[in-house]
């Protein structure tokens, strides 16, 4: 596969993360990008990332900074700009967002798993359209 075809993410973790992101958008177009939460402490565990229907890049997963909850955000691939940082705040139990799809109506929903008592459990959030959580089970 031609890898000017291939989309490519790589994350370096250590409070902010660089992300090299590679497109082609009816050119080559490559690009670089630190990308800084307000909290440069926090250390993000990337999961995955996928193209919304909006065109734009979404990075998921799970950060370290409040016992493990779940972050998302929002790159435009033409610019690299960061267009939405949401850090959810989750249970007092940590909560490691493993998958998130994007709803046919809207916002995300995200998968992955909570820890209570040295088990591990199902556990879901729903993210509305502005960031803000729905619900986590």
């Amino acid at each position: 596969m031609n890898s000017n075809k291939t989309n490519k993410l790589k994350l370096l973790v250590v409070g902010a993360f660089v992300a090299s992101f590679q497109f082609l958008l009816g050119q080559n177009t490559t690009f670089e990008k630190m990308l800084i939460n307000s909290d440069e402490t926090s250390q993000y565990n990337v999961e995955g990332s996928f193209i919304n229907s909006s065109g734009s890049i979404v990075v998921y997963g799970y950060q370290s900074k409040n016992n493990y909850d779940p972050f998302y955000l929002e790159i435009d691939p033409a610019t690299g700009d960061t267009l939405e940082w949401v850090d959810a705040t989750g249970t007092l139990f940590p909560e490691r967002m493993q998958s998130m799809v994007e709803l046919p109506t809207g916002g995300y929903v995200g998968v992955g798993y909570t820890t209570r008592s040295n088990q591990n459990y199902p556990w879901i959030i729903k993210f509305d359209t502005d960031g803000d959580t729905v619900f986590t089970k």
